[in-house]
């Protein structure tokens, strides 16, 4: 994750023009400061954690050093695999995890996922909540799990931006960690 990479910007903007061209009068950039911006790049206001994450930036830039390892931050999320559940403090990789499996019965895949999860009230609830198939439901909630999973090649290949554009954008701006997940 390159530093400043959640911020939008056109190659073409005066502002950003300038402000490049004055961090290049500044030299290179100390290691702490690095760091910090990487915290900065990592924050997320959608974030559950959005709170401890902005009190992180804020202690880091106070003390010019930063106060947690940026690279940490996200190291439960289920795009991590299974394996992060164990170390999971939230509940909340353990739940799109759950989720992730639910779908991927829906689908018919069984070759994903711990079957365990499959037995709960709320995986009963998703289904019922799916339905029928039909191939554009089945093609956007792979486009769903991808995106959840953040399997960037498969997220590409199920966006058709066609008749159901509006349901792919929603699926695209869904994560595990959004503060109203799910």
């Amino acid at each position: 994750m390159s530093v400043w990479s959640n911020i939008e910007i056109s190659p073409q903007d005066a502002e950003i023009i300038e402000i490049d061209k004055l961090e290049e009068t500044l030299g290179k950039v100390p290691k702490n400061v690095q760091k910090i911006r990487e915290l900065i790049t990592r924050f997320e206001v959608c974030h559950f954690k959005y709170q401890q994450h902005f009190e992180h930036i804020k202690d880091s830039i106070l003390n010019l050093r930063p106060n947690v390892e940026p690279t940490q931050i996200g190291a439960n999320h289920i795009s991590k695999g299974e394996d992060v559940l164990d170390s999971d403090k939230t509940g909340r990789s353990t739940l799109g995890q759950q989720y992730i499996n639910t779908l991927m019965k829906w689908l018919g895949d069984y070759s994903l996922g711990n079957p365990n999860y499959f037995k709960n009230k709320l995986n009963q609830e998703i289904i019922k909540w799916l339905g029928d198939k039909n191939p554009d439901k089945e093609r956007i909630v792979r486009l769903l799990i991808a995106r959840l999973t953040w399997d960037w090649k498969a997220y590409e290949e199920y966006q058709q931006k066609g008749e159901y554009k509006e349901l792919e954008f929603q699926a695209c701006r869904m994560d595990i960690c959004h503060y109203a997940f799910p």
